[in-house]
């Protein structure tokens, strides 16, 4: 269920942003109140559980701290807060002329912070980007999603879906063949085999004896509970005797 609306959108805002223009661009846009007040974590405070924070760079001084070694130390402190930080990167640092920093180090460095320190970061193209992302991130942490949208990612595959799967992966075996092996509860069972008319009792015994060795065969095993492993490709074995002469 959507959550109630409330009057205002509160968003606090460090007192060093107000020359980029955002706070004023912030203020201008409908239900949001700010409060310009020195933060002592990040530049600005969107709320939500864990609250929000945004530490805006742009290029320049992206590559300005990184040089200097302030910027993993500002990331790292902001993670050992009870704040989730999130790096707003206003323009792109590979694109800063003056530069003197090689891309490889510029690349290590974005590379670092989102796979070792898993701080998210967001791109922006200038001050009405940024306006806009802290605005919608603000939106969604104080009001949340108005609508529910399509679920995320793929649906994780069931028990049988992942014995089909396996089954199928062995050499020899169409989806007749798999879907009679998914009906018993062994792998080689031939007198289970002669019950169901879908499935053929021999190539379930030449299966076994043919694919008892090899990787896929046993981890059908593991799936299917079966545990006959290499020693079904022996004939003198008593489980294959059964199932060669039943």
């Amino acid at each position: 269920m959507p959550k109630s609306l409330p009057d205002q959108i509160h968003i606090r805002i460090d007192t060093q942003e107000q020359r980029s223009g955002i706070p004023d661009l912030l203020a201008a846009m409908p239900q949001v109140h700010i409060e310009v007040i020195p933060l002592r974590t990040g530049d600005y405070d969107v709320g939500g559980d864990p609250r929000r924070v945004f530490e805006r760079k742009t290029g320049s001084d992206f590559l300005s701290s990184l040089a200097q070694g302030r910027l993993f130390a500002q990331l790292i402190a902001l993670r050992k807060s009870r704040f989730a930080p999130i790096l707003l990167l206003e323009g792109d640092p590979l694109r800063v002329g003056h530069s003197q920093m090689r891309p490889e180090s510029i690349r290590g460095a974005l590379t670092y912070i989102t796979a070792v320190l898993r701080v998210p970061i967001l791109p922006s193209s200038g001050p009405e980007d940024s306006a806009q992302l802290v605005y919608a991130a603000a939106k969604q942490c104080q009001i949340g999603h108005a609508t529910h949208g399509p679920a995320v990612g793929r649906r994780r595959a069931t028990l049988s879906e992942q014995q089909m799967q396996i089954v199928l992966s062995l050499p020899g075996v169409g989806r007749a063949t798999a879907r009679g092996l998914r009906a018993i509860s062994q792998l080689a069972r031939p007198v289970e085999c002669r019950r169901r008319p879908t499935f053929d009792g021999p190539r379930c015994r030449a299966l076994a004896c043919r694919c008892s060795g090899t990787a896929a065969a046993r981890r059908a095993a593991i799936i299917w509970g079966w545990r006959g492993g290499r020693s079904m490709s022996r004939p003198h074995h008593p489980r294959y005797r059964r199932m060669r002469y039943a």
